[in-house]
């Protein structure tokens, strides 16, 4: 079954010390692309990220936002206690050299720059293994939410194409019931027009060029082929969409060649009954198109 190229998905994975949360958000794209929204801590993993993706979804341009902070109880901010203990060091000095009294206090040296970090740093190797193992645990499960919504979306959408591939068979069985009549029609207001313009000249209308003409109409104008290859394009897209695989581009092929079919038959057509139903048919395969841009 076709599946969509949009979706949404989303999850929360814990351990002792640490929290990430996953929003994974995907789109339209020819091909696939993914971007990768994180803290310095998870963002050096992007290409394992990346590899989960990709295992899962073919097309489409997949957003991942990771957002990791500590525990309950647990501080988000770090103190630098290296760079406290340079500060101190230097206001010390500065002391001394100028003579200048005052308190060195702890809430002087936190507000001071690079004090305080406000991000989680790794550079532990065992903890940074650690953080990957839980982000990517996150992003699985997320990645599953994703898929689901995908499957989803593209069981309405198939729901929508079915009824528009009912509408466009429809529309050629009629096309095709016109057939005979178009012959006849012009057949009879082609003699009728001939008559009409001999009447007074006392000739008489060749049988046989007659038959001649009505021949050249009806290799001109006769859609049949284009019929035939028409309803072959509509079997090729259901057998298509019932594929467990990424068949979008092959789809959007099919209308292509759908579209080629019913062009020409709108050139051939000099009946207005045709025309008009040619004239939906295109609507139709425009809609075909749109739709096709959303499936992965």
């Amino acid at each position: 079954m076709i599946k969509s190229m949009t979706g949404f998905g989303s999850h929360r994975r814990t351990d002792d010390d640490y929290v990430v949360d996953v929003d994974l958000r995907s789109v339209n794209n020819k091909f696939l692309k993914v971007g990768l929204k994180a803290p310095e801590a998870l963002s050096r993993n992007k290409m394992l990220f990346e590899d989960l993706i990709k295992a899962r979804i073919s097309r489409g341009t997949v957003d991942i936002t990771l957002k990791l902070q500590r525990n309950e109880g647990g501080s988000n901010y770090n103190i630098r206690e290296s760079v406290v203990e340079s500060y101190i060091t230097q206001l010390e000095a500065l002391k001394e050299k100028t003579g200048v009294a005052g308190e060195i206090n702890l809430h002087l040296l936190l507000s001071l720059p690079g004090s305080v970090e406000g991000s989680i740093s790794v550079d532990d190797e065992e903890l940074g293994a650690r953080l990957r193992d839980l982000a990517a645990a996150t992003v699985s499960e997320a990645l599953d939410q994703l898929t689901e919504m995908r499957i989803k979306e593209g069981e309405a959408l198939f729901g929508e194409l079915s009824g528009i591939l009912d509408v466009l068979e429809e529309n050629a069985s009629r096309v095709e019931a016109r057939r005979p009549e178009l012959l006849k029609d012009y057949r009879d207001r082609l003699f009728s027009r001939v008559q009409e313009l001999l009447q007074d000249s006392g000739a008489n209308l060749a049988e046989d060029a007659l038959l001649r003409e009505v021949s050249v109409f009806a290799e001109r104008s006769d859609v049949a082929e284009e019929l035939q290859r028409l309803r072959s394009h509509l079997v090729q897209f259901r057998e298509t969409c019932g594929r467990g695989e990424s068949v979008g581009r092959r789809l959007e092929f099919i209308v292509q060649e759908m579209h080629r079919e019913v062009n020409t038959m709108g050139s051939k057509s000099n009946d207005s009954s045709i025309a008009a139903l040619v004239l939906d048919m295109k609507g139709l395969v425009d809609r075909l198109r749109e739709q096709c841009l959303n499936i992965e």
